[in-house]
């Protein structure tokens, strides 16, 4: 038996490569509804605030659970890559994040750690506790090469700083 709530999910998904990148979110985010899902994942972190334009709001409103990709901007706020000018061009990043883009981003991260980030408190887990405190962002994925980084990854989940507003609260 064929249903019809999953065909119509497939449909949508094969059509994203029919639909330019900017113009997906926007259709991603007004179709779920649609379509009855109950989640969409979305590229979110300190660095790349996209989607808290035209999606976040909507899957508030909507009571659309959201899972944040890419939560540590491809490892630029994992705090191993502080001194990095431009991924290696075998790596897929490179394609992603230009050199000036990078130099841009490092500017951010260089704020961040001299004016956010909280004393014994990795980069890696106050960019996903920054992630975490969004009222819309349900869960992230990290990603983590070791089971080190899973451990100190799952750790930000846990974090209680004081205070803490996420800046779309203020």
């Amino acid at each position: 038996m064929i249903n019809r709530k999953e065909t119509e999910k497939s449909d949508i998904w094969e059509s994203q490569c029919h639909v330019k990148k900017k113009e997906w979110r926007e259709y991603q985010i007004k179709n779920a509804v649609n379509v009855g899902a109950d989640v969409i994942q979305v590229k979110y972190n300190r660095l790349e605030r996209e989607a808290e334009k035209d999606v976040l709001p909507v899957c508030l409103k909507d009571r659309i659970g959201t899972i944040a990709r890419v939560a540590l901007a491809s490892g630029l706020l994992s705090g191993k890559y502080q001194s990095i000018k431009e991924f290696s061009s075998a790596e897929s990043r490179a394609k992603k994040y230009s050199p000036e883009t990078i130099s841009e981003m490092q500017k951010i991260i260089d704020d961040i750690i001299q004016n956010e980030l909280p004393e014994n408190t990795s980069l890696a887990q106050y960019a996903l506790y920054w992630v975490l405190k969004h009222d819309a962002v349900s869960c992230v994925i990290p990603g983590c090469k070791s089971p080190e980084q899973v451990r100190l990854n799952a750790s930000a989940a846990d974090l209680e700083i004081m205070d803490y507003k996420h800046p779309l609260d203020i």
